[in-house]
């Protein structure tokens, strides 16, 4: 008999919160969850971790720790995870993302980083402008 291993397979992940997008969220859970796991997964479900990932954390009073990890898959191996990983610092709206996004986006060649860094600045930039008008609406 073969001693058991502490390495779990996963066939199917299944994000289930009924506090979607709200303070109550499992956003950190998801993050370690992420951290451990995320790059031996295939790049289109990394990729949609990424962008739920930023999704459920973008209203949080802090994203530091959201916004370093999505830092650190802008230079994965795989152009999918990069590309999602700008993409989700787009979504995460945080303005100190703005120095990772402008490396990217003023990319001398046009590619797919370069446009998805371009596209998340833009929104960084937007969000950055909308907040002034939502504290005159408190």
């Amino acid at each position: 008999m073969e001693p058991e291993s502490d390495v779990k397979f996963y066939r199917s992940i299944f994000i289930s919160d009924v506090h979607l997008g709200t303070r109550r969220s499992q956003a950190a859970a998801l993050l370690e969850f992420l951290r451990a796991r995320g790059p031996q997964w295939t790049t289109s479900v990394q990729s949609e971790g990424l962008a739920t990932l930023a999704w459920l954390s973008r209203n949080q009073e802090d994203r530091s720790a959201v916004r370093v990890y999505l830092e650190s898959r802008v230079n994965d191996l795989r152009l999918g995870v990069r590309s999602a990983a700008l993409r989700a610092l787009g979504e995460l709206g945080d303005p100190q993302a703005t120095s990772v996004l402008q490396t990217f986006a003023q990319a001398s060649k046009q590619t797919p980083e370069q446009a998805a860094a371009a596209n998340a600045l833009a929104k960084v930039r937007e969000a950055r402008r909308s907040a002034p008008e939502l504290g005159e609406l408190r």
